[in-house]
């Protein structure tokens, strides 16, 4: 870290992030929701913006994203959450870093359960997300190091394991 020198991630675009994720593996991509519901994907050296995820994030525009964790063994995949207690996780796609092609080490992370429903999403590559039951008031997503559970949290009396 360069104490006295500072970058401006996406300069111009009007993103208003708010919540931000290194990828585990990656060291130049980075993961952000914004306070208007989205979750942008981008190389920030090169300030390039990747991926655009809007639509089944949030319930509406006005929702922030508040959780990101990137999964460890699916190195294309992250869960988001919003204000409004969604929960998603998010595929995307085969290519972020270059032209390096990324894979999963197992097809089926978290949720093994009959809560998680599969629906398209508005993204830069028409991939598809995963949702799950609710948590209302959430503030915190966190993935477990094998990507079979996870835990939120917000402003209740509970933690949920999923």
């Amino acid at each position: 870290m360069l104490p006295w020198r500072t970058d401006v991630v996406c300069p111009g675009m009007g993103m208003r992030p708010r919540q931000f994720e290194y990828h585990p593996i990656w060291p130049n991509v980075l993961l952000f929701g914004t306070l208007r519901g989205e979750v942008v994907v981008c190389r920030h050296k090169e300030n390039k913006v990747l991926h655009r995820f809007s639509t089944g994030l949030s319930r509406n525009r006005l929702d922030s994203i508040l959780g990101l964790c990137w999964l460890r063994n699916s190195p294309r995949k992250f869960v988001a959450g919003s204000s409004s207690g969604v929960l998603c996780v998010c595929n995307l796609g085969t290519e972020i870093n270059g032209s390096q092609q990324l894979g999963d080490r197992h097809s089926s992370p978290i949720a093994k359960g009959g809560r998680a429903r599969r629906h398209p999403i508005d993204s830069t590559d028409g991939k598809s997300v995963q949702s799950f039951a609710s948590f209302e008031k959430l503030t915190s997503v966190h993935v477990d190091s094998t990507d079979r559970f996870m835990l939120a949290s917000g402003y209740s009396y509970s933690v949920r394991l999923y």
